[in-house]
Protein backbone atom coordinates (compact mmCIF):
# COMPACT_ATOMS: atom_id res chain seq x y z
CA UNK A 1 0.00 0.00 0.00
CA UNK A 2 1.01 3.50 -0.71
CA UNK A 3 1.19 6.46 1.65
CA UNK A 4 -1.67 8.30 -0.24
CA UNK A 5 -4.05 5.34 0.32
CA UNK A 6 -2.63 5.06 3.72
CA UNK A 7 -3.21 8.83 4.69
CA UNK A 8 -7.12 8.57 2.74
CA UNK A 9 -7.62 5.58 5.29
CA UNK A 10 -6.50 7.16 8.58
CA UNK A 11 -8.45 10.32 7.79
CA UNK A 12 -11.46 8.01 7.32
CA UNK A 13 -10.56 6.29 10.54
CA UNK A 14 -10.15 9.36 12.05
CA UNK A 15 -12.99 9.63 13.77
CA UNK A 16 -13.54 6.26 15.03
CA UNK A 17 -10.44 7.06 17.30
CA UNK A 18 -9.96 9.53 20.33
CA UNK A 19 -6.21 9.74 20.14
CA UNK A 20 -3.53 8.06 17.97
CA UNK A 21 0.45 8.74 17.66
CA UNK A 22 1.02 5.34 15.68
CA UNK A 23 -0.63 3.32 13.22
CA UNK A 24 -0.72 0.02 13.19
CA UNK A 25 0.14 -1.90 9.65
CA UNK A 26 -2.24 -4.81 8.95
CA UNK A 27 -2.88 -7.46 5.82
CA UNK A 28 -5.85 -7.95 4.31
CA UNK A 29 -7.12 -10.02 7.25
CA UNK A 30 -6.47 -7.79 10.00
CA UNK A 31 -2.91 -9.57 11.01
CA UNK A 32 -0.81 -7.21 12.57
CA UNK A 33 2.85 -6.55 10.35
CA UNK A 34 4.03 -3.65 11.92
CA UNK A 35 3.57 0.16 13.00
CA UNK A 36 4.62 3.45 11.46
CA UNK A 37 5.05 6.70 13.41
CA UNK A 38 2.58 9.92 12.34
CA UNK A 39 5.56 11.85 11.63
CA UNK A 40 7.71 9.34 9.42
CA UNK A 41 4.40 8.61 7.46
CA UNK A 42 3.92 12.75 6.63
CA UNK A 43 8.00 13.21 5.79
CA UNK A 44 8.03 10.05 3.89
CA UNK A 45 7.00 10.92 -0.04
CA UNK A 46 4.12 9.82 -1.74
CA UNK A 47 5.65 6.89 -3.75
CA UNK A 48 6.87 4.89 -0.60
CA UNK A 49 5.25 1.42 0.37
CA UNK A 50 4.30 1.14 3.83
CA UNK A 51 6.29 -2.31 3.84
CA UNK A 52 9.80 -0.16 3.14
CA UNK A 53 8.87 2.08 5.75
CA UNK A 54 6.94 0.60 8.81
CA UNK A 55 8.36 -0.73 11.86
CA UNK A 56 8.07 -4.60 11.66
CA UNK A 57 9.86 -4.94 15.19
CA UNK A 58 7.11 -4.65 17.51
CA UNK A 59 6.06 -5.05 20.91
CA UNK A 60 1.96 -6.82 21.95
CA UNK A 61 -0.11 -8.25 24.12
CA UNK A 62 -2.92 -10.81 23.40
CA UNK A 63 -6.14 -10.15 24.09
CA UNK A 64 -6.12 -12.56 27.57
CA UNK A 65 -2.49 -10.87 28.87
CA UNK A 66 -3.21 -9.44 32.43
CA UNK A 67 -3.73 -5.94 32.98
CA UNK A 68 -0.36 -5.29 35.15
CA UNK A 69 1.73 -7.11 32.62
CA UNK A 70 0.64 -4.82 30.25
CA UNK A 71 1.36 -2.18 32.68
CA UNK A 72 5.36 -3.78 32.88
CA UNK A 73 5.63 -3.83 29.45
CA UNK A 74 4.90 -0.51 28.54
CA UNK A 75 6.43 1.37 31.47
CA UNK A 76 9.71 -1.18 30.55
CA UNK A 77 9.61 -0.08 26.47
CA UNK A 78 8.05 3.12 27.45
CA UNK A 79 4.98 3.22 25.35
CA UNK A 80 2.05 4.98 25.15
CA UNK A 81 0.16 2.51 23.09
CA UNK A 82 0.20 -0.92 22.47
CA UNK A 83 -1.14 -2.96 20.37
CA UNK A 84 -3.94 -6.11 21.20
CA UNK A 85 -3.32 -9.41 18.78
CA UNK A 86 -5.59 -12.12 19.25
CA UNK A 87 -4.41 -15.87 19.50
CA UNK A 88 -3.33 -16.00 15.67
CA UNK A 89 -1.67 -12.17 15.58
CA UNK A 90 -4.81 -10.10 14.32
CA UNK A 91 -5.04 -6.75 15.63
CA UNK A 92 -8.08 -6.61 17.94
CA UNK A 93 -7.55 -3.34 19.66
CA UNK A 94 -5.26 -1.30 21.41
CA UNK A 95 -4.54 0.06 24.71
CA UNK A 96 -3.38 3.80 25.43
CA UNK A 97 -1.15 4.99 28.63
CA UNK A 98 -2.93 8.13 29.70
CA UNK A 99 -0.47 10.61 31.53
CA UNK A 100 -1.98 13.03 34.09
CA UNK A 101 0.11 16.42 34.16
CA UNK A 102 0.75 18.23 37.19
Amino acid sequence: MGIAKSLRDIRRQATEVHEFFVIYVVDEDDMLKGNISIKRLLVSGPSSRLKNIMNTDIVSVRTDTPSEEVAMIMKKYDLVSLPVVDAIGRLMGRITMMMLLM
